[in-house]
């Protein structure tokens, strides 16, 4: 009985310590706060970086009704994968008052890229993708 316990004490904290650091989200999460749209690719300081618009607050209808509302959520991070000329983005979010962030997605920092046309898809953290849209670098 103890164990049992230990083992649920154990999975909350770990389910915490998750929440507090930043979790991934999943594409059903991002439609359920609004959707998400991306803007036209700015070049700034040597490198790429592609606006990103969302709200994990739940509170702004992006490219879908929201369903969801989150007020204890914030944005922390946008996390960028490459795979060829594609580009896969993922949304982190945190506990509010945990970070000084707010729940306005901040940019995908894209580094340096060849110039080209990427297509640009959301990775929830099942490795399955969904089509955002594609953007010109450097054309």
């Amino acid at each position: 009985m103890k164990l049992f316990f230990l083992a649920i004490i154990l999975c909350t904290a770990s389910s915490a310590i998750a929440a507090l650091l930043g979790e991934e989200r999943d594409w059903e999460f991002i439609q359920s706060v609004g959707g998400i749209e991306i803007g036209e690719p700015m070049f700034i300081n040597d490198n790429w970086q592609l606006p990103i618009k969302c709200n994990v607050s739940g509170l702004k209808a992006i490219t879908v009704k929201p369903t969801t509302l989150n007020s204890g959520l914030v944005w922390a991070d946008t996390e960028v994968r490459f795979k060829d000329t594609e580009i896969h983005i993922s949304i982190e979010t945190a506990l509010t008052g945990m970070s000084s962030k707010t729940a306005s997605c901040g940019p995908a920092e894209l580094g340096k890229l060849k110039s080209g046309v990427y297509i640009i898809k959301y990775l929830s953290p099942d490795m399955s993708t969904n089509y955002i849209g594609e953007v010109n670098i450097g054309l």
